[in-house]
């Protein structure tokens, strides 16, 4: 039977709507999922395996040549990225070299326009390296291989880099396989620069390095996509967007979730559609008990605030932020609390004992600039029961997701309720959705037939390179994002509500201080 109000476009268009869906769900199991932990909570899937640890360790050797070096003290503070501060004791800090670094002044507010006026052209392929080889990135590497075989043969992967070259060289393995030509295998990305490999570059590291490594980059002409988020605090996010600009090169943010099928459709159904009428309020809530793994190295570099720029209200949280502003438009304000209850614990390889100084609980109330307010909330050292809840109310009925607090809609197993009580599942509208389509923007959304959000977001960065057009999320939307989750942060730092604008325009940074003054970020 066809789908509830399912517009009648004839049976042949409908069976095509479900082989798309089919696709995506396999696609999805591609992709790899994410451990998730009572009440919602979602651990990077790196934590499934440790063979991924040495990957880590290497990387703390990371020296950037553009911006400071960064000298490290054996690796040990968070299981390998610790070398990227040195580490005595208690304290956590910068090398001399590191403090006494010229990093350029921030300029002015977010502008306008979220993309430079012009791009420079690129006289060639997309030659794209890869930095990081571990983690998030067999993702990327998995959407790389299969844009290849769907017959997107305007970029080659040319260099793989990562201290760990064992990581990097099993990467360059694959691309082997499937482009028939073998990437350099580097340990440092200095010398992919220096020997310019590429005119473009995924970066996949930890948060800290991504201003680092990604000005590098763009000072010397090479476009870049960097994991979310963007930058370990707004100020490194707005030193990224900055030097893209001034450079003329393409800074794309490498946030997926709102690019799967489930949120496309979703964002239709509330804003186009209306379904549920006029937005009233949502509530998206999970508490349950699942500590922090503070000795897995996924979560070594995590846990430390340094390091990276806080935990879940900006790591899983990001994907969260990014698609409140999509379904909603800004934030004008935030109010939060947050706890840290249980602090992870783990011990270097000096015999120091280290604990965390990130959140493991919090609860805000968000107010957009259209009036929609929100409840955010989350825990996962809440013992005995667990629940979960994901609601969105408007004035015709509601629409309840099924998955976790973080990454909205990825599955399509949610239901819409109206006023009447009948109900439609997302599946059948995530139906509609595609049915409504045009070619061309199916296409634009979904090409090749790709569902699947990380493997569109490495499509939409090598077209934006060949093509010299924006991308679908540049590094100034990155930044909103990054500046939502900094709200909660300066709210619970305040002890009062923040206005987001102002956390955009780095005027607050109560909480990001440290941050910023460790890594040498200045006003």
């Amino acid at each position: 039977m066809a789908p509830r109000d399912l517009p009648r476009h004839g049976t042949l268009r409908v069976a095509a709507g479900l082989r798309f869906l089919h696709r995506e769900l396999v696609e999805q199991e591609e992709g790899g999922r994410l451990h998730r932990a009572p009440g919602g909570a979602s651990w990077p899937h790196a934590v499934r395996g440790r063979a991924r640890a040495a990957s880590r360790q290497a990387w703390s050797r990371v020296r950037p040549r553009a911006l400071p070096r960064l000298t490290s003290v054996s690796a040990a503070p968070c299981g390998g990225w610790g070398g990227l501060l040195s580490h005595s004791g208690k304290n956590t800090h910068l090398t001399r070299r590191a403090r006494d670094a010229k990093i350029p002044r921030l300029r002015g507010v977010v502008p306008n326009l979220s993309a430079p006026e012009r791009a420079e052209p690129m006289a060639d392929k997309v030659r794209l390296a890869m930095i990081g080889c571990g983690g998030m990135a067999n993702g990327h590497l998995r959407g790389y291989e299969l844009l290849y075989q769907k017959g997107m043969r305007n970029f080659e992967i040319t260099a793989c880099v990562d201290p760990n070259l064992e990581a990097a060289g099993k990467f360059a393995d694959t691309a082997e396989k499937f482009q028939g030509k073998r990437p350099a295998v580097l340990a440092d990305y200095e010398e992919m620069i220096s020997k310019k490999l590429a005119n473009a570059a995924d970066i996949v590291t930890p948060h800290g390095l991504h201003h680092i490594i990604g000005c590098a980059c763009l000072e010397n002409g090479i476009d870049v996509m960097i994991e979310k988020p963007i930058g370990i605090t707004v100020r490194a996010s707005r030193l990224i967007a900055e030097t893209a600009d001034k450079k003329k090169r393409i800074a794309a943010t490498a946030e997926n979730i709102r690019r799967g099928l489930g949120q496309r459709a979703i964002h239709w159904a509330l804003n186009e559609k209306k379904i549920i009428g006029e937005m009233r309020s949502f509530f998206s809530q999970g508490a349950g008990y699942s500590p922090f793994p503070g000795d897995a190295p996924p979560f070594r570099w995590r846990i430390q605030k340094l390091l990276s720029g806080g935990l879940m209200v900006m790591d899983s949280g990001a994907h969260f932020v990014d698609s409140m502003r999509y379904f909603f438009g800004d934030l004008e304000r935030a109010y939060a609390e947050l706890r840290l209850f249980e602090p992870a614990k783990f011990t270097d390889d000096k015999g120091n004992t280290i604990v965390s100084d990130c959140e493991d609980s919090w609860s805000a109330i968000l107010t957009f600039k259209s009036g929609l307010v929100g409840t955010w909330s989350w825990s996962n050292v809440q013992p005995g029961h667990s629940y979960r809840t994901v609601l969105y109310y408007g004035s015709e009925g509601s629409i309840k997701d099924t998955g976790d607090v973080f990454h909205g809609f990825q599955s399509l197993a949610g239901e819409v309720m109206f006023k009447d009580g009948k109900t439609k599942s997302v599946n059948d509208l995530a139906i509609e959705f595609l049915l409504s389509l045009s070619p061309d923007d199916k296409e634009r959304l979904f090409p090749y037939g790709i569902t699947n959000g990380v493997y569109l977001e490495c499509w939409d960065f090598v077209d934006a390179c060949a093509k010299r057009r924006r991308p679908d999320l540049d590094a100034w939307d990155g930044l909103k994002a990054k500046a939502f989750s900094e709200t909660v942060y300066e709210s619970a730092a305040a002890g009062k509500a923040i206005a987001y604008d102002d956390v955009v325009a780095c005027k607050v940074e109560k909480y990001q201080g440290p941050i910023n003054k460790k890594w040498g970020l200045k006003k």
